[in-house]
């Protein structure tokens, strides 16, 4: 049996998006981000002629990430959507990762997305009359996550 890691040692700390190489850093949140597969169902004759069915892994199932951060004068976001836009689907998609660092700034996970492409960003700011940071919300559509 594996062993459990010790109390407190989460490895989490902040989070960064990297398109096509490109580090694009103090992403807040990160939302959506699954590894999942596809369950298929299997029929089988048994030889007293029942039918079985037995459950197997499919193939990857496509997704959407949600990725909070501070508005600042980066447009990165906003010229990957505009770019999706200009170019359609097959040429906004890229190969990107959100990767998540420590408490030194040391990259500990990563989770490739195949074929991203943002869908949606959403400036957001404070409710009324209340001060507050000002974010902007991507949403990434992605054919499949792959940890590493």
């Amino acid at each position: 049996m594996p062993e459990l890691p010790e109390n407190g040692s989460g490895v989490g700390y902040s989070f960064g998006l990297e398109v096509d190489g490109v580090l694009m850093a103090m992403v807040l949140e990160v939302f959506g981000l699954r590894l999942q597969r596809a369950v298929v169902e299997v029929k089988e004759n048994a030889p007293d002629g029942t039918i079985h069915v037995r459950r197997v892994p499919g193939g990857p199932l496509p997704g959407e990430v949600v990725l909070t951060r501070a508005l600042t004068a980066d447009t990165t976001f906003e010229t990957w959507v505009q770019a999706a836009s200009l170019g359609g689907a097959a040429g906004a998609q890229r190969t990107a990762a959100i990767v998540l660092f420590d408490a030194e700034g040391r990259g500990v996970r990563r989770y490739a997305l195949v074929d991203a492409w943002p869908s949606k960003l959403e400036i957001c700011g404070p409710r009324g009359a209340q001060a507050g940071l000002l974010t902007e919300r991507l949403v990434i559509s992605y054919a499949e996550t792959q940890p590493g």
